[in-house]
């Protein structure tokens, strides 16, 4: 599964904002002073701007600083750099997928539904609680995997890389948290702030290490430890007051809940996750860690568009979540028509320059003669995508109809095909067979979770009027791809 990708403007894609809680605080007392100034005239930047622009905006900030960040590691650290830092950020996002899955996702679809509506202090307070558990977790989990990594075989790396990695995990999930808990309100201009901070202190952090030669592989890391942990705990403080703690039995009720409805979409996510950072990891045992900077590198222009697919993605988690909770079939599918629309033809648009004008982008980007001749694989990757539009919308509808477990079934099968496909070709053909298996993978994956979709559109219980035999017959058929 792509971990998806989210808008392309409230006009275009015909979307409604109907988030009640925005509309209680325009109202707000006059202040006095510049501080007061200035908090006023943010405030209606983030409150009156339509949100589908936030969201897109925000996710090309963070897409943004993710690129730069990969070029400034790669113009400073190297080749080799670059894949040790592409290793060490895919167990972050590996266990990210574990806090979206099990916390943030179970947070925005309950959200709306009515045991959470008429508590949703205490809805909150709970998803903190096991954000604090899950952190813990994964520290304990992590303290182990640090000591005994000098007695794993294969890959060698500092042993400072691996305990970075270890402080970097809590550090990323409480900024990831920050900014889902504000999707979740359909609060994107909370969001936005919480990225421009963290993308600002990283680069400039970043930049500034590179100019004076102080930067390696497990300084990028730290540095983007300190920022998301710095910007997440001023975040935590605001937001103080939206959080309220009840028992031991109503977390303990909540966390089942979650539990019950995210260990299927957690075999998901990490299945997704793992896709693409199984060919990182194969091409450094099989070939080298620079060969997995290599494929990062053209990995990091084909994800260009990244910031329409994720935009897109984080404001269609609660609008599908709204449209499923309401039982409305008809505004299910309008959403999932129009998102589909737009993102097929921006994508097609960078799918055929990048394919034409690979090797110039890289050449743009790196300006390094070492990825002269790459721009196929790049033209691959971007090829990729658009075998993701299909299905971007679909996985948010299948997740908002509580069907996890069918969406972790398709990408299981991408994984496998990629798998498969992946050890002998990257044996033969390098960075070049990584990208092959990738798209093979993704082609098997998008097939599947259009069948999912289908399956639960025909199931699922509608109160517009749509009956089960038509939402699986003609009209579905018309609307799906």
């Amino acid at each position: 599964m792509f971990v998806s990708g989210r808008v392309i403007g409230n006009h275009y894609l015909g979307l409604r904002f109907v988030d009640e809680e925005l509309s209680n605080q325009t109202s707000q007392p006059p202040v006095a002073g510049m501080w007061g100034r200035a908090k006023a005239a943010l405030r209606r930047l983030t409150m009156t701007s339509k949100p589908p622009f936030l969201a897109l905006f925000d996710q090309a900030v963070m897409s943004g600083a993710n690129l730069l960040t990969a070029i400034i590691v790669a113009r400073f650290c190297g080749d080799e750099g670059l894949g040790l830092f592409t290793l060490g950020m895919s167990m972050v996002l590996l266990a990210n997928s574990v806090q979206g899955s099990l916390i943030t996702t179970p947070y925005t679809v309950f959200l709306r539904r009515q045991e959470a509506s008429d508590h949703p202090l205490r809805h909150a307070g709970n998803a903190l609680l096991g954000f604090c558990l899950l952190v813990s977790l994964l520290a304990l989990l992590g303290i182990g995997v640090a000591w005994g990594w000098h007695m794993l075989p294969g890959i060698r790396v500092e042993p400072s890389l691996v305990w970075v990695i270890v402080v970097l995990i809590p550090c990323f999930l409480l900024r990831d948290f920050a900014r889902r808990f504000e999707f979740a309100h359909m609060r994107m201009g909370g969001a936005l702030l919480v990225d421009v901070g963290v993308a600002t202190a990283q680069l400039l952090s970043l930049l500034i290490l590179g100019l004076q030669g102080r930067l390696s592989a497990s300084v990028a890391l730290a540095t983007v430890a300190i920022s998301c942990a710095a910007l997440g705990l001023v975040w935590l403080v605001m937001r103080r007051r939206a959080f309220q703690f009840g028992g031991r039995r109503q977390l303990a009720v909540a966390m089942w809940r979650d539990w019950i409805f995210g260990r299927w979409l957690m075999v998901d996510q990490l299945i997704a996750v793992g896709q693409i950072n199984a060919t990182y990891w194969l091409l450094a045992l099989f070939i080298n860690p620079a060969a997995t900077g290599t494929l990062a590198a053209c990995s990091t222009i084909a994800g260009l568009p990244n910031p329409l697919l994720f935009g897109v993605g984080n404001y269609l988690a609660p609008r599908f979540a709204d449209t499923v909770a309401r039982g409305a079939y008809a505004d299910t599918m309008r959403v999932y028509r129009r998102s589909l629309l737009g993102l097929g033809t921006a994508i097609s648009v960078f799918t055929v320059i990048a394919m034409i004008f690979g090797n110039d982008l890289l050449w743009l980007f790196y300006q390094d003669p070492a990825y002269h001749g790459l721009g196929l694989v790049v033209g691959l990757l971007a090829l990729r995508l658009m075998l993701a539009v299909p299905t971007i919308s679909a996985n948010h509808a299948i997740i908002a109809m509580e069907g996890p477990r069918g969406s972790a079934f398709a990408s299981l099968l991408g994984l496998l095909a990629t798998l498969i496909t992946a050890i002998p070709v990257i044996s033969m053909y390098g960075v070049m067979g990584a990208a092959i298996a990738l798209f093979i993978g993704v082609s098997v994956e998008c097939i599947f979770t259009l069948v999912v979709f289908v399956r639960y559109l025909r199931s699922w219980k509608w109160s517009d009027g749509t009956s089960r035999s038509s939402a699986g017959s003609d009209e579905t058929s018309e609307n799906l791809p």
